[in-house]
């Protein structure tokens, strides 16, 4: 934890399909998650970033 933010790691998998999921959140929402091959945990395949959108218009 770092200034209220959280990172949980999930880890999950088999031999080239093994992967590492990390999401990063606060107490209100997910912020980020980040996929990675188990293979190469230095380059991430995938990076999903989520915001507050407000529907006043």
């Amino acid at each position: 934890m770092s200034n209220g933010l959280f990172v949980l790691t999930i880890r999950g998998g088999d031999a080239s399909e093994a992967y590492i999921a990390k999401l990063e959140f606060n107490k209100d929402r997910v912020i980020r998650r980040t996929l990675y091959s188990a293979e190469d945990t230095g380059h991430p395949v995938e990076v999903s970033q989520f915001f507050m959108v407000s529907s006043d218009n």
